[in-house]
């Protein structure tokens, strides 16, 4: 019973918590003796010291990431497959029937971590820096407008410290060409290929990326303020 657990066994943790929570109502609800109220009074405030202690671990943790300022973005970028276009990714011209339709080469990948990496910076979007309304990017290298993402983000005092992403896609399978593009990246970045996650998934045949009508991907990025 909870009346014959010791303080020690309580506070040294030999119980399991959910006992210790037990342990802890049954004090206050049915203490009946002056010793058992003590009990129950000293495992309270050894948790309550507990929960401060957690609390102080955590501000600690915060303070440290803003005195770091460690930013973190996520993008997202979707484009349908056509026929006459060139199927390219992470920089990678890949074999296929079709191709994915853009204003620019419609690299879906380096799309979604431009994005992820202007998102994290609170640098707007791709749309903004890069518009579709623009001649100027008919047709572009998406390598290239990553290389110009990294010059702004350097401007803007930011260095990029990882990149995890997936990409959507029915059909090709892309996993021969996964490191060609983490190579790509990684340069148009100036940063460490391992710091440089691609994977591919497929949309197991559900909508218009199962069916083979479009390619998707997502990315996160963390970026530093220097």
């Amino acid at each position: 019973s909870v009346e014959h657990l010791t303080f020690n066994q309580v506070v040294g943790g030999s119980i399991p918590p959910c006992h210790t929570f037990l342990f802890i109502c049954a004090c206050g609800g049915i203490g009946r003796h002056a010793r058992f109220r003590f009990w129950c009074e000293s495992v309270q405030v050894q948790v309550l010291s507990g929960v401060l202690s957690l609390l102080n671990i955590f501000s600690e943790i915060m303070a440290d990431t803003e005195k770091a300022n460690i930013r973190i973005g996520q993008g997202y970028d979707i484009h349908v497959l056509t026929e006459n276009r060139k199927l390219i990714i992470g920089g990678v011209d890949i074999p296929y029937e079709k191709g994915l339709l853009g204003h620019s080469d419609a690299d879906v990948l380096t799309h979604a971590i431009i994005d992820s990496l202007f998102g994290a910076a609170a640098l707007r979007d791709i749309g903004y820096h890069f518009p579709d309304t623009d001649e100027k990017y008919k047709n572009a290298d998406s390598i290239d407008l990553l290389k110009n993402t990294k010059k702004i983000l350097s401007n803007n005092n930011f260095a990029i410290g990882n990149i995890d992403s997936t990409v959507i896609c029915q059909k090709p399978k892309l996993s021969e060409y996964i490191e060609k593009m983490r190579e790509n990246i990684s340069k148009a970045l100036e940063i460490d290929i391992n710091r440089i996650s691609i994977k591919a998934k497929t949309n197991e045949n559900c909508d218009s990326i199962g069916r083979g009508e479009a390619i998707s991907a997502m990315a996160a990025s963390l970026i530093i303020k220097e």
